[in-house]
């Protein structure tokens, strides 16, 4: 199976160094399968020192991610010594609510997870 486009594009080294924390293309591979697992996404100063961020994805009908539900703020506030309570739980289920057919979202625990990340 290839990998979609847009992760071929993200894992391309070398990768640009914004913060200390920034990830090395190895090191966001080796995040994809927790981020399939969990269906979602985290970042912390990152890009940016002091901002933080929790995304979901949007799948079309065919479960293909189209786009994403994200929140940024200040790390403090986002994710002071985790995500804030509820953040991820919320973030997930408005980016199902958006998505045409949720439950059809490839690996889709319908009892309890976020769709999964393709």
């Amino acid at each position: 199976m290839s990998r979609p486009r847009s992760s071929t594009t993200l894992t391309v080294e070398p990768r640009p160094r914004l913060t200390s924390r920034a990830l090395s293309a190895r090191e966001l591979r080796a995040q994809f399968e927790s981020i399939r697992e969990r269906g979602v996404a985290r970042k912390r100063d990152e890009a940016i020192l002091g901002e933080a961020g929790v995304a979901a994805p949007i799948f079309d009908d065919s479960g293909h991610a189209v786009g994403a539900v994200a929140v940024v703020g200040d790390t403090e506030r986002i994710v002071p010594r985790g995500p804030a309570k509820g953040l991820v739980a919320a973030v997930a289920e408005a980016a199902a609510g958006i998505s045409p057919s949720p439950e059809r979202a490839p690996g889709r625990d319908r009892s309890r997870r976020a769709p999964l990340i393709r």
